[in-house]
């Protein structure tokens, strides 16, 4: 203790130095111990978000120009004008296939399939569907009350409801033939069948308003082949109503009339299936609007496998009583290319597409693959909404492995379109925006719309390439001025006292009293300053943390009106905050600076008192 003693009352007579020393071995140890927490912070962080983020990139083929055209309103007694997209081809997603492309999962135009099975309930909503027939097809056999032509509303008489439902369970509705210009002539006593909408009517003068049920569509095929060109069938009619006489539905016609009504049943009861080689593909997933709620979601073996597993979401499997590892029957039997699910089937289940039922032969698509698929995983909604886009996740949407459908579906497509945003899409590895961007420029191809979806990555990325470098400087700077500012108090209070040492040493003093004396000064002091500079590294570390992320973020240019940066996608909440500092690295880097200036006291006291004493009282030295 008296060792100590000394060596303290030495100290305190240079008061000046020595606070001067602790100060600056204070903020030395704090800037160092702040770079390495920044560090080792940012190397955690950026794994994360590499483990949190994909960045995938939608495509849409754009239009070569617009067809125009007018149709007649009976209502408006005018011709409206009408517009629509052309296509001088539809390209197919190999025109991606380009050097320097990086994919990750390839770029995939996805179909969605439909897959019907009597024994699955799609809704558990069933009274929605008695509230009113525009949630389904309405075909009925109907008379007029008096010979008419149906250019402005006229009374009819449901004779017989084929499909559907009719709100109010009425018997005589108003009927209208909306868009053609010179309808034909009803007659009183004969009987038609038509497939009908319905349409609000305003009286202009009374302000009331009356239900018309309007022809709907014509009995056709939509069926296509694997190029999108419409196949051409015997059967199709251009008639909004036909008249049903004696053995009509004995006819062609009459049996393509049950064969739609048929396959529209089949349609309103159809769960859509989603075939994809990635469920990370999928926007839904992608942005957080759908998430794995139990099990797991599809392995990257499965799906390069095509193995017979699959993804439910969660009420369709409470409706069904269905768990992870139950199986689930799925018949595909129609391929629409056209339409995502959400477009087609609300989430509560209840839709159809935008087509007709019956393939070129006047048919019901019949079954094209059948199989028993695994139930891995029961997906959550998170954003269950009546309104949706074509990018949610359609109402009993199930999603497979693309390869785990065998069979072809080139005579099953109902629909086919160009490359759309919400069913064509790639994933390319985070942080490569840029480069791809480049590459994909020097193709040539103008007519290819490309957007892209990193959840927020590169700001992210960018305040977290701030902080590195920012760390390494503050590691760099901290850590050479730590051994500056030991090395020169080193100097001031070891080697410079070698005429202490010698009259330590003449008093009788042993070597290891010496050494105690000398090093138990310098240890209390450098703990005083680690102590300091940890504890201000740990009470600022938060802080400076957020400042160097938040002008890392501000460095970044306005991407608003950049062509590959879709603004509207959600930014993943992603916690690089941490809550507060790991308090374990400043006493870490603390002890690291104590052992440092213990080894140099070593090193100099060393030097000392290898000196013999009558020579050091002989010099001129202090």
């Amino acid at each position: 203790m008296s060792q100590t003693r000394n060596s303290i009352r030495q100290m305190l007579r240079m008061p000046v130095r020595t606070a001067l020393f602790v100060l600056l071995l204070a903020v030395a140890v704090c800037l160092l111990a702040l770079g390495v927490h920044l560090q080792l912070e940012s190397q955690e962080q950026m794994r994360l978000i590499e483990e949190s983020f994909t960045t995938i990139g939608t495509v849409r083929q754009l239009p070569n120009s617009m067809r125009t055209g007018f149709q007649w309103s009976a209502l408006e007694n005018e011709y409206q004008f009408t517009s629509g997209p052309v296509y001088d081809a539809k390209l197919p997603p190999t025109v991606l296939d380009f050097d320097d492309a990086n994919y990750i999962e390839q770029p995939e135009q996805r179909p969605y399939y439909g897959a019907y099975h009597p024994d699955y309930v799609i809704s558990d909503r069933e009274y929605e569907r008695s509230v009113s027939n525009e949630r389904g097809h309405l075909i009925v056999e109907f008379t007029p009350l008096e010979d008419c032509v149906p250019s402005q509303p006229v009374k009819i008489k449901v004779k017989r409801l084929l499909l559907g439902t009719i709100y109010g369970d009425l018997t005589e509705i108003w009927f209208m033939a909306e868009y053609l210009e010179n309808p034909p002539e009803m007659k009183a006593g004969k009987t038609y069948v038509s497939l009908l909408t319905t349409r609000g009517m305003t009286d202009k003068e009374t302000g009331e308003r009356t239900t018309v049920y309007l022809p709907g569509g014509f009995v056709e095929s939509t069926q296509v082949d694997k190029n999108g060109k419409k196949i051409a069938d015997n059967f199709s009619s251009e008639n909004l109503w036909e008249e049903v006489t004696e053995g009509y539905y004995d006819s062609l016609q009459g049996r393509c009339w049950l064969n739609l009504i048929e396959g529209y049943e089949k349609f309103e009861n159809t769960i859509p299936v989603t075939p994809t080689n990635s469920t990370k593909l999928l926007m839904a997933f992608h942005n957080g609007g759908a998430t794995i709620g139990s099990g797991r979601d599809i392995s990257e073996e499965e799906y390069r496998l095509g193995e017979r597993v699959c993804l439910i979401p969660r009420y369709f499997a409470k409706n069904n009583s269905l768990n992870v590892g139950d199986t689930l029957e799925l018949p595909l039997y129609f391929a629409n290319y056209g339409n995502s699910p959400s477009q087609n089937y609300q989430p509560n289940g209840w839709g159809t597409p935008y087509a007709s039922p019956l393939n070129a032969q006047g048919q019901v698509y019949p079954v094209f693959d059948d199989g028993s698929y695994t139930i891995v995983g029961i997906y959550d909604l998170n954003n269950f909404a009546y309104e949706v886009s074509g990018f949610d996740m359609g109402g009993n949407e199930v999603v497979i492995p693309a390869a785990s459908v065998k069979n072809s579906d080139e005579n099953n497509i109902l629909r086919y379109a160009p490359m759309q945003a919400f069913n064509t899409s790639f994933q390319i590895p985070n942080g490569s925006i840029a480069s791809y961007t480049e590459a994909w420029s020097k193709q040539g191809i103008s007519n290819v719309e490309i957007q892209f979806y990193d959840r927020g990555y590169t700001q992210i990325k960018s305040g977290l390439d701030a902080m590195k470098n920012v760390s390494l400087v503050l590691v760099l700077s901290g850590a050479a001025a730590t051994l500056l500012i030991l090395t020169f108090f080193t100097y001031l209070f070891i080697t410079t006292q070698k005429k202490r040492t010698a009259i330590e040493r003449s008093l009788g003093m042993s070597k290891k009293s010496c050494l105690r004396s000398l090093l138990s000064g310098v240890i209390l002091i450098t703990l005083i300053g680690c102590l300091m500079g940890g504890v201000l590294g740990y009470a600022t570390g938060g802080r400076v943390r957020e400042l160097v992320i938040d002008a890392g973020q501000d460095q970044l240019f306005d991407t608003t009106f950049s062509s590959w940066v879709n603004n509207a996608d959600v930014q993943l909440v992603l916690d690089t905050d941490m809550s507060n500092p790991d308090p374990l690295i400043f006493v870490l880097v603390a002890l690291s600076t104590m052992l440092i200036a213990v080894l140099l006291a070593l090193a100099g006291i060393r030097g000392n008192l290898r000196s013999e004493p009558l020579t050091l009282l002989s010099s001129r030295s202090q």
